[in-house]
């Protein structure tokens, strides 16, 4: 995914319900595996245990 955009990408969450999630969230969905950071997706992060606060891992190049 850091590939398809030039900015810092912060990884929130990793679950095993991808099919589920894509399908519950899809009003929600920009374009492929991004979303727009409404109510609802911010909610399904954090109950798979992630973390706006403490991203799981970074990627990008944010400020260069």
């Amino acid at each position: 995914l850091a590939g398809q955009y030039p900015d810092c990408l912060e990884l929130l969450s990793i679950g095993g319900l991808e099919k589920e999630l894509h399908e519950s969230l899809a009003e929600h969905r920009v374009h492929g595996e991004w979303f727009e950071p409404h109510e609802d997706v911010l909610q399904a992060i954090h109950a798979v245990g992630g973390s706006l606060e403490k991203p799981i891992a970074i990627a990008g190049m944010k400020g260069i």
